[in-house]
This record gives structure tokens, C-alpha cells and sequence, in this order.
């Protein structure tokens, strides 16, 4: 049995970040390095690092109870500082450990009678609105036809790729229009080629190919990241989109008795992409209430928001994100100003990205605050994310496994409460002309309230 726990002193705490000296009686050292010592005996294990994990796990546990005594909680790990322990030393004497941690926010009430929410709900659809969204149904029901035409633009081709640089020929499948392109000539050399064409090509590889150019090309060009390679590319096959045009025997053939009962199916469809569209305009609302509520936030979570954001700007941007250093910073902002030209500077970029980030993070916390207006169980949410929950546990990827049931969690705290406001009548009504007006609506809405250093989506052609 360990002999005289650890004692926690000295403890202040600024905002989120605490610090205090921990104090470990020499009877408690002598017992828990015999305890180590024993567990591992016979076995090739890091006592050193058992120690630390033995260490961190009880001084968590001391100041989750002391936390617990004061209504406070732990955010993240503890550091502890064992630059100065002396193991031997401290068999005989006492030691003192500095200890630094951060602590959740304390989170204001939520005042729902200042939440303002705008349902908009379309006037009539046009003939438009029918003809759009009839066009969009008939592409979903397109297939492939070969095609012994020169290629054009979004046609299917199959290629052959044999690289100096490989001795091997592999296949690749690209759709004109649509592909992950390495390098803006390509296309290009591909419209009007035939069947049997081969054509020669040079391009650099980027040194780390986006998810997207990765499933098109990462099987050949994978082993070359951040080399220029030559090649040639065969033309095997050539198919062509088609899309079928609207009669009656293919209505029956998608079970529609008659043109009147598609057309009526269409205005459904409609229907349910106003609300689709209504209840995202909500949940974005609601959120930007959520940013006007301003506390203090633990620094490594605004600064693991800060670096997200960067490495997304830097993987659209298609460069590295390495050591923040004045090539670096140069680089990164040739490409961010041609989506921001507002933006001046790096650290004006940074300032931007802190200040937007303590804004989402004060909303991601205040969601917590809206559980005790509807009264959300484990049991609602259990029922609502456990599907999506499973498949990325069957992945094995806990990274995204804990990010989907955090994002799972907030929209069923967020749906749930907006039906609450809807229920008390708390929310207002507004009819607008058309799904034009109502996408212009939402549009001008997310500009106003949103900022472009976190709109990984805002970058231009230009950028790629």
C-alpha cells in the first residue's frame, strides 16, 4: 500500500490557467518505485515512463477531487515539471513538483429571450424553381455510353501512365471537368485527343498531394511528392456523360404514373430543400447568438483552433506547414491575399484567425448551456448518434471518432432546442419571393456574420 498521497498546495489560477506545487513525501516515492520495480520485474518495460504515467494519472485524480470540491473542472492533461526530481534523492527527503493545467470556462446562463432566430418559408415556386430542380433529378440519372468522338469536356476517359522514372504502367480513370488536376495544362492536352492518342508530359508533383488528387493519382504519383516527372499518357477509352431527356416512357420506368404526379414530387422535393436550407439558416443563427457570449477559453484550445485553421489554408494552398518562419509566412500570405485582400500581414492574419476562433470557441461551450432548456437526455442523444458513431469506431480512426460525436452531440443539442423556440413561438416568420431570394437571404447573412480566415471553401482557382 503507497504510504501519504500526494498533497496539492499553492495553487492560483489566472482566467483558465492554474498552477501549484504538488508535495511527495519520501515514504509515498520509496512505495510507488517498489511497486513499479515489482510489476515490471521479468519484463522489458520504461520504468521512467511508468513513473510518469503512474504520476500524472494520480496528481489528475488530486485535482479532479480538489476541482470537484470547488465546482471546477480539468481541461486537458496536467504538466508536470520533473526537470529538478532527483528519484534517489527523493527515497530520503520530500519534494515539491510545479504542476500547471487549465480549467473549463465558467459559462454564463443562457438568456433565450435574446436569441433571435428568422424562419423564411418561400412564397410559391416558380416554373423555374420546377425546370431547376427537374434538370438536377435527370443528371442523377445519367450513365456512361462509350463514344467514338475525340474527347470534350466532361467526358469519362481511361488512361495508361508509364513515367521515366517508374518502370511500371498503371491505369487511371479521369473525368474531364471535375478532376483533381496536378497542373492546369493537363486538361487541356487531353480535349480532342482520340482513342490510341499518346501525348507527352512534364509536370512537378506537389509535395503532398490533397485527399481528393491522392485517390485520383496517389497510387503512381505517390512515390514522387515534390519531384518534376516526364511521362506519356495513353487514351485506352473514351465514354460520354448522357443524360437522359424527359418522356413518358421513361416517367414510367421511374414510376410516375403521369407528368402531373412528377411535377408534383418535384414541388416535394422543393419543400424539403427549403427546409434543409431552413434548418442550417437556423443552426447558423442560432450559433452567431452563441459568439456574442464572451469568457475567458483555455489558451491550448484556442491555439489547437489557431493551428487547424492553418493547416487546412496550408493544404488548400498546397504547401507545407512547417516552421512559421519568414519564407513561410511570405508564401502562405501570396496565396491568402488573393482570397483576402483585406488581410496585410501574417500576424494580421493571426489576430484575425484568434479572435474568430475565441468567438466559435465561446459558441462550442455555450451549447453545453442549452441543455437544461429542453431537457436533453443521454438516452436523445444515444438514439440520434449511434449509427454515425459505430462506423468511425469500426475505422479505428479516435481522432475522428471523437470529433464526429462532439459534432453528433452539438446538432442534436442545436435541432432540439431550435424545435423548443419553434414550439414556444419564440421564433419569427418572414415569406420571401422565391429559392433565389431565399439562398440571396442566407448568402448576404453569412457574409455579414462570418469571416474568411476560417472559409476553408473561399479559395479561388488561383490558389490551386
Amino acid at each position: 500500500m503507497i504510504n501519504k498521497l500526494p498533497v496539492l498546495s499553492e495553487v492560483t489560477i489566472d482566467s483558465c490557467s492554474c498552477k501549484g506545487k504538488v508535495k511527495l513525501s519520501s515514504s509515498y516515492m520509496s512505495d510507488l518505485l517498489k511497486n513499479l520495480l515489482k510489476a515490471s520485474r521479468g519484463k522489458n518495460l520504461d520504468i521512467n515512463r511508468m513513473f510518469y504515467n503512474q504520476l500524472q494519472e494520480t496528481i489528475y485524480s488530486l485535482l479532479k477531487d480538489d476541482l470537484d470540491k470547488k465546482g471546477g473542472k480539468l481541461f486537458g492533461n496536467v504538466n508536470i515539471d520533473l526537470q529538478n526530481l532527483d528519484l534517489l534523492g527523493s527515497l530520503h527527503s520530500d519534494v515539491n513538483l510545479n504542476i500547471t493545467y487549465e480549467v473549463f470556462p465558467q459559462l454564463p446562463d443562457v438568456q433565450v429571450d435574446k436569441i433571435k432566430i428568422e424562419n423564411l418559408s418561400v412564397k410559391s415556386f416558380s416554373d423555374e424553381d420546377i425546370k431547376k430542380i427537374q434538370s438536377e433529378w435527370l443528371k442523377q440519372k445519367s450513365y456512361l455510353q462509350d463514344s467514338d468522338k475525340p474527347i470534350a469536356k466532361n467526358d469519362v476517359i481511361k488512361t495508361s501512365w508509364s513515367i521515366e522514372q517508374d518502370d511500371q504502367e498503371q491505369e487511371i480513370q479521369i473525368q474531364l471537368g471535375v478532376v483533381p488536376r496536378l497542373d492546369k495544362d493537363l486538361e487541356n492536352k487531353f480535349l480532342g485527343l482520340n482513342v490510341g492518342d499518346i501525348i507527352d508530359h512534364e509536370f512537378k508533383v506537389p509535395a503532398k498531394l490533397n485527399p481528393e488528387q491522392e485517390a485520383e493519382y496517389g497510387s503512381i504519383l505517390k512515390a514522387f511528392a515534390g519531384q518534376t516527372i516526364t511521362g506519356k499518357i495513353k487514351i485506352k477509352s473514351i465514354q460520354t456523360i448522357v443524360t437522359p431527356e424527359l418522356s413518358e416512357e421513361f416517367l414510367k420506368e421511374a414510376n410516375f404514373d403521369s407528368e402531373e404526379s412528377f411535377k408534383a414530387s418535384l414541388i416535394e422535393k422543393l419543400g424539403d430543400i427549403v427546409k434543409e436550407k431552413n434548418a442550417m439558416y437556423s443552426r447558423d443563427q442560432l450559433l452567431i447568438c452563441l459568439r456574442q457570449y464572451d469568457f475567458d477559453i483555455p489558451n491550448s484550445y484556442l491555439e489547437q483552433n489557431v493551428n487547424f485553421i492553418i493547416k487546412n489554408w496550408c493544404h488548400k494552398f498546397g504547401i507545407e506547414d512547417s516552421k512559421h518562419d519568414d519564407s513561410f509566412k511570405e508564401t502562405f500570405m501570396s496565396r491568402f491575399t488573393k482570397v483576402d485582400s483585406s488581410c496585410t500581414s501574417f500576424d494580421h492574419f493571426l489576430e484575425g484567425t484568434r479572435k474568430i476562433s475565441k468567438q466559435n470557441a465561446c459558441a462550442h461551450f455555450m451549447v453545453e448551456q442549452l441543455i437544461p432548456a429542453i431537457s436533453l437526455t443521454e438516452e436523445d442523444l444515444n438514439n440520434e448518434i449511434i449509427k454515425s458513431y459505430a462506423r468511425f469506431y469500426r475505422s479505428k480512426n479516435m481522432q475522428d471518432f471523437q470529433n464526429t460525436y462532439y459534432e453528433l452531440r452539438e446538432s442534436s443539442i442545436i435541432s432540439k432546442f431550435i424545435e423548443y423556440l419553434n414550439d414556444k413561438e419564440l421564433t419569427t416568420r418572414r415569406e420571401v419571393e422565391s429559392i433565389d431570394a431565399l439562398d440571396r437571404e442566407i448568402e448576404n447573412f453569412v457574409k455579414t456574420n462570418s469571416s474568411p480566415y476560417t472559409n476553408f471553401s473561399q479559395t479561388t482557382e488561383d490558389n490551386e
